[in-house]
């Protein structure tokens, strides 16, 4: 338990999408009077500043648009390359926005799941802090049960469960870990 309040440190990154459910989440913890800091990428400054919280910027607009204009964003299977192509830098760059804002609070860290594990690398510095996971998207729940959802496939509900896990473990390895793994790894062992 703290003896002081924590240090609110909200981090996401994505669209406008993305960013005003963050910002709501933001508002409503400054409004109990917790300090609140919100990082994401840098393009949302005026956004986040205008709703009247404090902000610390990471990455630029141009490696912003070149996410958000790549058409394989949408697409079921390839969006989550696009997501994580060349995150080293990123989860780099992220994980020392952090370390210059919680200093030496308590802190409570607020993630988008996209940048969860910068924000878990925080704790390798030593840094104590607690750290939430906020889903937007029921999506994002990973689950064997009904209805099991991979992209737009739905799965029947005659499938055994152990199936369930398997095709998982192969979403994990075919689609998520030859981008998001690769990269927080080398992210990891640069820093």
């Amino acid at each position: 338990m703290y003896l002081e309040q924590p240090h609110y440190v909200v981090i996401t990154t994505g669209s406008a999408g993305d960013i005003y459910p963050f910002i709501r989440i933001a508002l409503s913890v400054q409004s109990l009077g917790r300090k609140v800091t919100f990082i994401t990428n840098s393009v949302h400054a005026k956004l986040v500043q205008n709703a009247g919280i404090a902000f610390v910027g990471f990455g630029t607009e141009e490696e912003y648009l070149k996410i958000i204009e790549n058409p394989d964003i949408w697409h079921p299977q390839r969006a989550i390359s696009v997501l994580f192509a060349d995150s080293k830098d990123r989860f780099i760059e992220i994980d020392s926005v952090i370390q210059s804002t919680v200093l030496h609070n308590p802190t409570v860290i607020l993630a988008h799941p996209l940048v969860i594990a910068s924000a878990a690398m925080v704790r390798d510095h030593g840094q104590p802090c607690k750290i939430v996971s906020v889903i937007l998207a029921p999506l994002g729940l990973r689950t064997c049960y009904d209805p099991l959802l991979i992209g737009e496939f739905t799965m029947p509900k005659w499938v055994p469960m152990s199936w369930r896990k398997m095709i998982w473990k192969f979403v994990d390895k075919t689609l998520i870990d030859p981008s998001a793994l690769v990269q927080t790894n080398l992210a990891r062992k640069a820093l």
